[in-house]
């Protein structure tokens, strides 16, 4: 039953955030929150069904960490750099831009990136 409560809030947030497409700074921070969170989740679901394994959910613990302290950033709030040095997270980082930007609206957007790169990862596991 617990299994089925944490799918259905996170086909919930699914469903909500693609409804209408967050358009305010303040959305899209809500946004990246909201997906970290339903992104937890469903790890600890695809964990608990051996879908992936805990060396797995390390990293996509540690990359949803790295996000996290990117939304903080972005909303002016945290450290000036973030400590993840998740492989991923370094890649995206380097992809996107010379290093962590210091535009909060850029900054935002690689939480954002991060955010989708976990996403995508989780979806091709079953999520």
């Amino acid at each position: 039953m617990k299994t089925f409560k944490l799918w259905f809030v996170a086909i919930l947030l699914a469903g909500c955030a693609s409804l209408v497409a967050p358009q305010t700074f303040s959305e899209r921070v809500a946004y990246g929150y909201a997906g970290i969170t339903a992104a937890y989740q469903t790890t600890s679901g695809l964990l608990q069904r051996d879908r992936i394994t805990g060396a797995d959910a390390k990293v996509i613990r540690n990359t949803l960490t790295c996000s996290e302290e990117l939304l903080a950033l972005a909303r002016g709030r945290g450290v000036e750099a973030p400590s993840c040095k998740e492989p991923a997270v370094v890649a995206i980082v380097k992809q996107l831009a010379a290093g962590i930007p210091t535009d909060p609206n850029a900054r935002l957007a690689l939480a954002l990136a991060v955010l989708t790169t976990v996403e995508s990862y989780l979806k091709a596991k079953g999520a």
